[in-house]
């Protein structure tokens, strides 16, 4: 591992690194706090389904982070290895975010095919920016004294984010979509999708990396491992087994 000086975290650094987890964590929380209510209660999907929608997205996670973090290991870029992975998940992301809450355009079949296809390519895209965010902190600083004094800002607006969405979420449902609380969702999804991807570009274009960090020695992805880690797991095997 090499490694070049390190300095002092300017606050254009912590302000536009704190945002990022702003925008991200908006988004995330407008997905867990109002998405399973928007299927049972506005799609009109069953709770049993959904629930075996999430399960199914939990499981393929325990093979595709480990795979997706195997690749943004590898990334070479003149951007450096996390800010491009951050800014295209960002991109994707919110794509799936609004298709997520679109799901009451389709009906049938068509519509359980799309949920399920729209919330495992959420969740694939969600990882795809969220651990590259917080694995760029040591190319920021390798000082513990100055990662102490950078922390709090992105703990902070993510904890702001979060709470902001979960405030706001049905007023502004009802304000965007009056009495179609359908279109109300897709337009707020809307709003935290973009709400995503501009913190994102601030969090890209000015948080200023100072570490070069070259680790060669990345442990290669092994799906074999990934998934006897699944099974290994009493607990999880009984839940997979429950009807």
């Amino acid at each position: 591992m090499s490694v070049t000086q390190t300095q002092k975290v300017s606050m254009k650094t912590k302000l536009s690194y704190g945002f990022g987890g702003f925008g991200k964590d908006f988004s995330l929380n407008v997905i867990n706090i109002f998405l399973f209510f928007y299927y049972t209660d506005v799609v009109g999907v069953s709770a049993v389904f959904v629930g075996s929608v999430f399960l199914i997205a939990r499981i393929w996670d325990t093979v595709n982070d480990p795979m997706l973090g195997y690749i943004v290991s590898k990334t070479r870029t003149r951007w450096g290895r996390y800010k491009p992975w951050i800014f295209v998940g960002n991109l994707l992301n919110a794509v799936f975010i609004v298709a997520l809450f679109s799901a009451h355009l389709f009906s049938g079949t068509e519509q359980m095919v799309f949920i399920a296809i729209t919330y495992i390519g959420w969740g694939m895209t969600y990882t795809m920016l969220d651990a590259p965010f917080w694995s760029m902190i040591p190319t920021i600083t390798l000082d513990k004294q100055e990662r102490e004094k950078l922390m709090p800002y992105p703990r902070v607006c993510a904890s702001l984010g979060g709470y902001l969405a979960s405030g706001i979420g049905i007023v502004a449902v009802n304000f965007l979509g009056g009495e179609d609380k359908g279109l109300g969702y897709m337009l707020f999804a809307a709003v935290a999708a973009v709400l995503a991807i501009i913190s994102a570009v601030v969090a890209c274009m000015w948080t200023e990396q100072t570490v070069e960090v070259d680790n060669d020695e990345v442990s290669s992805f092994n799906l074999k491992s990934a998934l006897s880690a699944i099974f290994k797991n009493d607990q999880f095997v009984i839940l997979l087994l429950i009807p």
